[in-house]
């Protein structure tokens, strides 16, 4: 199976904006993956890769939260919230954030919207 096509162009998007972007296909799942993400000065590291799951239905199918290389944490030593969670993806471990928004509306969101969604959570600091 290949990625969807909306899924590559707008991957092709985000690489215009200057972020390094992969796609992993793993059975029914394309893991998106940036690397080497800058990260709000909350936390440390300061770069990490991130990573989004789509489906071959994207994007009529939400993106829902995001995963980052571990070990993600607060300044101040602490796990951000709804953080503390590793998983097993494309062979690499993976911190889950576990945060969820709602209005996915498939014909005026992408990835450039869902990692502006991602980045505005990273940047509370939670």
């Amino acid at each position: 199976m290949s990625a969807p096509e909306r899924l590559l162009t707008d991957a092709e998007v985000l690489r215009l904006q200057g972020h390094d972007v992969g796609i992993v296909e793993e059975g029914t799942r394309f893991h998106v993956v940036i690397s080497n993400f800058l990260l709000p000065s909350l936390y440390e590291p300061q770069k990490t890769d991130l990573m989004f799951i789509a489906d071959y239905q994207y994007p009529m199918s939400a993106l829902d939260m995001f995963w980052t290389e571990p070990f993600v944490r607060c300044r101040n030593g602490s796990w951000p919230q709804n953080a503390d969670q590793f998983e097993q993806h494309i062979g690499r471990t993976w911190q889950r954030w576990s945060w969820h928004y709602q209005g996915w509306n498939p014909s005026s969101h992408s990835l450039a919207t869902h990692l502006d969604v991602c980045f505005d959570r990273l940047s509370k600091g939670l």
